[in-house]
């Protein structure tokens, strides 16, 4: 149901988007008559988004534990909050419906409390007395969330065995990718041991060449390839720094990864965990009554 409710949302803001997208591009205005047709048949569009709103929201509080992409698709579509916005500052709407204010972010469907402060937005149209409604119940709604628990209620194991083995799959991954960058590490330490002690040979020829001030072309010819061969391997030794470098931020990266992954899979036997204390309470309150 809440797939449907938001299928419904996102046709209705697509709907929208084209009516104010083809009022601009006919640079109508909202009081001429020829904006006035155009606008007529977003009123019926705003009432009914204001309830696939609300209904959206109070499954979304009962199913957050396990539908993260609902909430992903939620966030993406609240720019409703957009277009009822647009609509308030059109002189043709003020004077037909009342658009209710939505606040400023979705709600946080993670925590309980969020419930509590959520206020239904209600459309109001000429004519029509609102009274604001106390205690809000829909029963409807609540045997539609028992009937996708019940249904659910046997794919957890498998959904859960999923979870956990993905999540291994990626810490095995991340630790081979570990293993192989601490491998090239290794060699290339190795490597620059051997540009170190290679460095200082030279070094230390073409110091004792110079001090020697072997005059001769031969001594010369000597001296200036050592001093080519020393300045060679200096630009060899900056690049091995430069190297080791790059793979010491891989490695840290890996480890970063291979730390949020393994958090990941805490967050995941949390939810377990929720999940199961949440059915066991319904199965508890229902006992109660």
């Amino acid at each position: 149901m809440t797939q449907e409710l938001l299928d419904s949302l996102d046709a209705g803001l697509k709907m929208a988007e084209t009516v104010l997208r083809q009022l601009d591009a006919n640079g109508a205005k909202s009081t001429t008559p020829a904006g006035q047709c155009r606008l007529t048949p977003l009123i019926p569009l705003i009432l009914d988004s204001s309830f696939l709103y609300h209904f959206s929201v109070r499954l979304m509080f009962k199913l957050h534990s396990v539908l993260l992409g609902h909430r992903e698709r939620f966030r993406d579509l609240f720019m409703l909050t957009q277009f009822y916005k647009r609509a308030r500052e059109m002189e043709f709407f003020k004077s037909v419906i009342q658009i209710p204010d939505l606040p400023d972010e979705p709600p946080n469907f993670l925590r309980a409390a969020a419930l509590a402060e959520y206020k239904k937005p209600v459309v109001v149209m000429p004519g029509e007395d609102y009274q604001e409604e106390e205690v809000e119940t829909h029963p409807e709604f609540e045997t539609e969330t028992d009937g996708w628990r019940r249904e659910m209620e046997p794919l957890k194991p498998e959904i859960q065995i999923i979870k956990n083995e993905q999540a291994q799959k990626s810490v095995i991954e991340l630790t081979t990718q570990l293993s192989h960058l601490e491998a090239e590490l290794d060699v290339q330490r190795t490597h620059n041991q051997v540009a170190l002690i290679e460095n200082e040979h030279l070094r230390m020829e073409v110091e004792a060449l110079r001090a020697a001030n072997v005059v001769g072309v031969g001594a010369q010819i000597r001296a200036q390839a050592a001093e080519l061969r020393f300045s060679q391997l200096k630009d060899r030794h900056a690049e091995l720094v430069t190297s080791h470098a790059d793979l010491m931020k891989k490695n840290a990266e890996a480890v970063r990864m291979l730390s949020s992954s393994k958090q990941e899979q805490d967050d995941l036997l949390r939810t377990k965990m929720n999940l199961e204390k949440e059915l066991e309470n319904l199965r508890w309150d229902r006992q109660n009554k």
